[in-house]
């Protein structure tokens, strides 16, 4: 895998040293055999070779200084930091062994293969690359935000909506028969949300649309306009299992923000927005701009219906002066 990602990722030198080691990889036990195999004929070889040379107890001692050295130490220590660079160098001589050796290594690879399969990738576990992305946050390659929302991501899929759904008693609504008067207008403003339920008379597990708020700004507090007569978006409804990874797949695809979400019989339980799926991804509250320190075209509309609600409710005080 390590070679597959310098190969996407990698510069492009990075790139063509790892073009050189992946083909003698790609069938691994047949490599692991060549390699094994020389390497036991080379240490059975060097003390026969020395002991012809100089005496059997200095064979001995050469042969095992030798192989430590040369054969283990030295090999380790270079190639644990330029193991690329020399793979990449040794790999023509490397490939002339697999070739000579063809012979004797690959019926042991090809039993090896049906034994273990041939197929040695290895793959982070999801567990294992949140540790690893922390790992990364820790060393300065990644910041907090980037750990924070890729660990986000990550447990998306192993959250549902039932984790970031508001209940259905804590939702605000509207009833069909309410009317746009001054008073209501002025509670949908103070709880600052954009979007408000429509449910029918008398019955909140009845919901029949969803009204945008930024289409009453036309208007008039003075018409009482009633709720049953002004344009309303259909609810989508999910059900509690659903994954809050595919909320945004959902969201997109009905480009909707707002959600139903109901039980296996099929009553509401709540409802679910694209806020709540974002705060999820992110693991922090997302401030809008109902909050005091955000300024916004919406808070400037706030604004003028206040300004709106403000003259009304005067003209109406007025009038029961008068009478």
């Amino acid at each position: 895998m390590d070679l597959q990602l310098l190969i996407r990722t990698g510069s492009d030198e990075e790139r063509a040293d790892a073009l050189k080691v992946k083909p003698l990889i790609e069938n691994q036990h047949l490599l692991l055999v060549t390699l094994l195999l020389c390497n036991a004929l080379a240490m059975e070889a060097l003390p026969l070779f020395l002991d012809k040379v100089v005496g059997p107890l200095t064979a001995i001692a050469l042969s095992v200084s030798l192989v430590l050295v040369f054969g283990e130490v030295v090999p380790q220590a270079v190639c644990s930091k330029y193991g690329l660079k020399v793979g990449a160098l040794a790999a023509p001589f490397v490939q002339l062994l697999v070739t000579v050796c063809y012979p004797i290594s690959f019926p042991i690879a090809k039993a090896l293969d049906a034994l273990l399969g041939n197929d040695h990738i290895a793959l982070y576990r999801r567990k294992e690359f949140k540790a690893l992305v922390d790992m990364s946050e820790e060393q300065g390659l990644l910041s907090y935000d980037e750990n924070t929302i890729i660990d986000g991501a990550l447990d998306l899929t192993s959250k549902t909506v039932l984790t970031a759904m508001t209940p259905l008693e804590e939702v605000f609504m509207l009833s069909e028969e309410a009317v746009l008067d001054a008073s209501v207008m002025e509670g949908m403003m103070s709880r600052g949300h954009s979007r408000i339920p429509i449910h029918a008379s008398g019955d909140r597990q009845t919901v029949i649309g969803l009204l945008i708020m930024k289409n009453l700004i036309a208007y008039d507090p003075e018409d009482a306009t009633p709720v049953n007569v002004l344009p309303k978006r259909q609810l989508i409804s999910v059900n509690t299992s659903t994954e809050m990874y595919g909320m945004l797949r959902i969201f997109k695809e009905n480009n909707s923000h707002l959600a139903l979400v109901r039980s296996e019989a099929g009553s509401i339980m709540g409802i679910i927005t694209l806020e709540d799926v974002l705060e999820e991804l992110l693991q922090e509250e997302i401030g809008d701009e109902t909050d005091p320190s955000v300024n916004s075209r919406s808070a400037v509309q706030r604004q003028l219906w206040s300004a709106r609600l403000a003259g009304v409710q005067t003209k109406e005080g007025r009038s029961q002066d008068l009478i």
